[in-house]
């Protein structure tokens, strides 16, 4: 399968060990916890933190609300 997925948005974030995972929803439909950093360059990150009022990830709310759709 040569078919390339990309990253819909991200829909949530969490603290683990004093660094942050973001959770991604792929355009297939899947989603998928990654580490900031293996991601920090995707668009998506960046409509991310300005929809959390934040322009860094050590901003990031350490409790955030769980997204309606994301169990935790």
């Amino acid at each position: 399968d040569d078919q390339e997925w990309l990253v819909d948005e991200v829909i949530d974030h969490k603290w683990v060990d004093g660094k942050v995972q973001l959770l991604l929803k792929w355009t297939h439909g899947d989603t998928t916890w990654k580490w900031f950093k293996d991601c920090s360059e995707l668009s998506a990150v960046d409509e991310y933190f300005r929809l959390q009022g934040v322009k860094h990830w050590k901003s990031l709310p350490r409790d955030p609300v769980s997204h309606p759709r994301v169990a935790r």
